[in-house]
């Protein structure tokens, strides 16, 4: 590790201890997108070159103070998994005993990534934010989560710690600035590209480096943000670990981007800040807007006009298709007095049921007429209209008659050989 003065602390003798060749460690045991394997081959190598030994973070049972004790950056590309609270705490140690931790996220933040890394950057002021940044024209590259910016440095101290003079700018991109004055900084002077990344939200004392501009989307919000304490380490976040890879870090001017961030990161190393750009950066306040494609897929009423209202509105109403009044009423109580009338035991009853009711009914003589009458119509005899009891009974003894001469033998089988006696009783059942 290294003091704020760029000493070395601990063992003199440890090769890692050199101030010439500070380890830096690719983490790849969070399951990072981009490790010194994939995406990161390029940086990989040129980290030499900024005064850095590479080395790797690969397994998990790595991940203690005691193997972070000799590294002075800690480069964690997009990790997918979620930190334990230990490995927090790991982190903090090694960030307050004088440790740099440099953060690359993607499009969608932690959420989309699986990640809570915002857990930890919170502390410190940072978070990385849900969302994506788009250009709101077309500009040199078709995608338009590839964004071309080039009004985006929020602090001057970073063109002059990558050698650009204040002043100097791409003139590529002169149709989508807005004019300033010429003695306020306008961001402008170092073009990067920012391919599928996302907003930062920065707090003091974070302090925030790198803008979406005025020409993205979200207009001026934060993308990159330092954090530096007294007697402590650093903290770098940028939330596009693209802009990085080994695809665009030679596009534009990515690779000064990550000079700049390589060379304040490196413990023992004062690259101070504009005073003035520090405490009043140009960003704006994060606005949240609806979401296009769920309100899109709801139905809305029809906006289409329609004809002018009469003076005398009452008039559009039709009474004969629906109206309140009282005209069914009689009607509706009528249908209630016939169901009154209808006995429905006495429909849905056995005939069993049937015929002990109307015997529990009858009494004496005088019901003798109707209770035979009834009886018949229960059993199903075929009676005429006005039937009597003579003609119930008449037609009683007739059955029995045919009964009983289909069930000898004899005459059964001179009428229908084929049938059986139990057809026959089931032909001339009651």
């Amino acid at each position: 590790m290294y003091n704020d003065n760029g000493r070395p602390q601990g063992n003199m003798n440890n090769d890692n201890d050199v101030a010439g060749d500070a380890r830096i460690l690719f983490s790849s045991c969070k399951s990072e997108s981009h490790t010194h394997k994939t995406g990161f081959k390029q940086l990989y190598r040129r980290v030499r070159a900024s005064g850095y030994k590479p080395d790797k973070l690969e397994s998990k049972e790595d991940f203690t103070t005691d193997f972070l004790r000799d590294a002075a950056v800690l480069v964690l590309g997009c990790p997918r998994e979620r930190f334990t609270a230990s490995e927090f705490e790991v982190l903090k140690r090694f960030v307050h005993s004088g440790g740099s931790l440099l953060v690359l996220l993607n499009e969608g933040g932690e959420e989309k990534a699986g990640t809570n890394i915002n857990y930890l950057l919170e502390e410190f002021g940072i978070s990385v934010n849900n969302d994506a940044v788009v250009r709101t024209t077309h500009y040199k590259y078709l995608h338009p989560k590839e964004v071309l910016i080039a009004d985006g440095v929020l602090n001057r101290a970073v063109l002059t710690a990558v050698g650009k003079v204040l002043g100097q700018k791409n003139d590529d991109d002169d149709d989508y600035r807005s004019s300033k004055p010429v003695t306020a900084y306008d961001g402008t002077g170092l073009d990067f590209v920012y391919p599928y990344g996302s907003t930062l939200s920065v707090q003091k004392p974070a302090i925030p480096i790198l803008s979406s501009g005025k020409i993205a989307y979200p207009m001026n919000r934060p993308l990159g943000a330092l954090w530096h304490q007294n007697g402590s380490g650093k903290i770098a976040v940028v939330g596009s670990v693209a802009m990085f890879d080994d695809k665009w870090i030679d596009k534009e001017e990515n690779s000064k981007v990550m000079d700049f961030l390589l060379k304040w990161l490196r413990p023992g190393v004062l690259l101070p800040l504009n005073a003035i750009d520090a405490e009043e950066p140009e960003v704006s306040d994060l606005k949240l807007l609806p979401d296009t494609q769920s309100l899109a897929e709801k139905l809305k009423g029809c906006l289409q006009e329609g004809e002018d209202i009469p003076r005398d509105w009452t008039t559009m109403f039709d009474t004969n298709l629906f109206r309140f009044d009282t005209s069914l009423i009689p009607e509706a109580v009528a249908l209630y007095d016939k169901l009154a009338l209808f006995d429905l035991d006495e429909t849905f009853a056995s005939e069993a049921s049937r015929l002990a009711y109307l015997t529990n009914k009858c009494y004496g003589e005088a019901d003798l007429e109707y209770y035979i009458v009834e009886a018949g119509h229960i059993l199903g005899l075929k009676l005429p209209e006005e039937a009597d009891a003579k003609s119930v009974l008449s037609e009683l003894f007739r059955r029995i008659s045919a009964y009983k001469m289909v069930g000898s033998l004899g005459l059964s089988a001179q009428l229908e050989p084929t049938m059986t006696s139990q057809q026959h009783f089931d032909q001339f059942e009651l």
